[in-house]
């Protein structure tokens, strides 16, 4: 089994679920009582959002890169992000990280090219949406990237901030991002959304969405499993 190290707290309201599942996912795939040896170090989104809002590029990368270095000296074979906004700085930190990263947008990108998608919906940070790090590797494939309206980031930003990472999932909410999706299929043509911040999802969970999602962190998940197996 290959070790890994999650940068997470990215915040806590993902991680639990990305420690959980990941375990368990080994557990299923090898048949037995048995989970892996992993090792998470703990960073905080109030930090990393703000930064990626700002274009703070250099900060960013350095704080991320900290936390890769942590979990290499606590014997990681491998490091992956719990958080999507952080890979506003991926290719920086691919290029000084000690050990492989397994990049969420790629694999996402992996799964939406296999369902056949052309056109997809962002839903994010402020740092994601605007990021471009999304378009870039969805190109790659001939997918287009949608993304909201200059007020509906700035409403999911504030959200985000002063709601689901802190552990509230209110219906006025769900009902402000169903919104947001539902006019996007509608006027810009999306035949699905990504749920381009792993705290999304909870947002998301229980409601009826206009499109097909595609769950980023659902996928890293399984894709870390994966990565863990061999």
């Amino acid at each position: 089994m290959r070790k890994l190290g999650l940068i997470g707290g990215i915040g806590p309201e993902s991680t639990i679920p990305y420690y959980h599942d990941i375990l368990y996912g080994v557990q299923e795939r090898v048949g037995r009582a048995y989970f892996p040896p992993m090792v998470i170090d703990s960073l905080s989104c109030f930090e990393v959002m703000p930064m990626a809002s700002a274009g703070k590029r250099e900060e960013l990368a350095a704080y991320l890169l900290g936390s890769i270095r942590n979990v290499t000296a606590a014997g990681a074979d491998f490091a992956a992000m719990a958080c999507n906004t952080a890979h506003l700085v991926f290719d920086e930190l691919e290029q000084e990280s000690p050990i492989p990263l397994v990049s969420i947008v790629d694999v996402t990108r992996d799964r939406a090219a296999a369902q056949g998608y052309r056109k997809v919906g962002l839903l994010g940070s402020i740092g994601t949406m605007t990021g471009g790090f999304f378009e870039k590797s969805f190109s790659k494939t001939g997918i287009v990237i949608e993304t909201p309206r200059a007020e509906e980031q700035s409403y999911i930003e504030h959200k985000l901030l002063s709601e689901v990472e802190l552990g509230k999932i209110l219906p006025a909410t769900q009902e402000g991002f169903r919104k947001i999706t539902e006019r996007m299929a509608r006027e810009d043509g999306i035949e699905a959304i990504i749920l381009g911040c792993t705290e999304i999802p909870l947002i998301f969970a229980g409601m009826e969405s206009p499109v097909p999602v595609l769950d980023t962190m659902r996928i890293h998940i399984a894709a870390l499993v994966d990565e863990i197996m061999k």
